[in-house]
């Protein structure tokens, strides 16, 4: 390409059309809501395997985040998680003490996922 007045057409082009790609992808990217159904299918009961499981609601927000928080806290670990283990983290990271936190209470947590 060379750099001449009269070349300019070639440059422009290859300009738009980057700008063109960059503003898809950030359009895409900002695109994040959720859609109604997904949020109706999340925060409403559902039926799994026969059993009826509790939806995540959204006035329990911080005990939602400290159960993602946790989960990804045990993501990488090569022999994956139980109950008894992530029962360790959930109090510290709501702050109540590990009395008030039972394996029945984490189980229901983890079913509401």
């Amino acid at each position: 390409m060379k750099s001449h007045l009269d070349n300019l057409p070639e440059p422009r082009a290859i300009g738009f059309s980057a700008n063109r790609r960059l503003l898809e992808v950030e359009t895409i990217s900002q695109d994040c809501s959720l859609a109604e159904e997904v949020f109706e299918k999340v925060t409403r009961a559902q039926i799994v395997d026969g059993k009826r499981v509790s939806s995540l609601r959204f006035d329990d927000y911080y005990r939602v985040i400290g159960l993602l928080q946790t989960l990804c806290g045990f993501l990488l670990l090569p022999n994956g998680f139980s109950n008894s283990s992530m029962r360790k983290w959930m109090p510290r990271i709501l702050g109540v003490p590990v009395e008030q936190y039972s394996s029945e209470r984490m189980t229901y947590d983890l079913r509401r996922l």
